[in-house]
């Protein structure tokens, strides 16, 4: 069954709120849209009961704090488990340019060497232009700016 599990539906300015991300589930495969800002993606997955070893497609929509920086507690929490063999199927994250480059940026300024190793390994980054299509769990995506 194809549905929706909303993980916050806040805004950037939210206090009370976790930030705007959702994750589309069909054919029990899913693709996670949007990070957030904080840890907090790691208790909201959990609390769906969503293994994060099972999401290997993400969309970042653009490059502000709110909606990308939970990525980097996820590679944090992924990248151990990459090191540790438990993840075989790569990660694909979607995303424009900009955002791809504050992934990086972030990244190198946060994380221990041994995990952007890890993550860079185990990450497939789709760097998006206008109308690019692909297939993501059985389902076309048209992405757009």
């Amino acid at each position: 069954m194809d549905k929706i599990i909303m993980l916050g539906t806040g805004n950037g300015g939210t206090m009370d709120l976790y930030n705007t991300c959702f994750l589309i589930k069909n054919n029990n495969k899913d693709f996670l849209i949007d990070t957030g800002g904080s840890i907090e993606i790691i208790k909201r997955l959990k609390e769906k009961n969503i293994d994060i070893k099972d999401i290997h497609h993400i969309f970042i929509s653009h490059q502000h704090n709110d909606h990308l920086l939970g990525l980097i507690w996820m590679f944090k929490k992924l990248g151990r488990a990459v090191i540790n063999g438990q993840v075989k199927e790569k990660l694909n994250v979607y995303c424009n340019k900009e955002v791809y480059e504050a992934i990086i940026g972030v990244g190198n300024y946060v994380l221990p060497k041994n995990l952007i190793t890890a993550i860079c390994d185990f990450t497939n980054f789709v760097i998006l232009e206008d109308n690019d299509k692909h297939i993501i769990n059985d389902v076309e995506y048209t992405f757009f700016d």
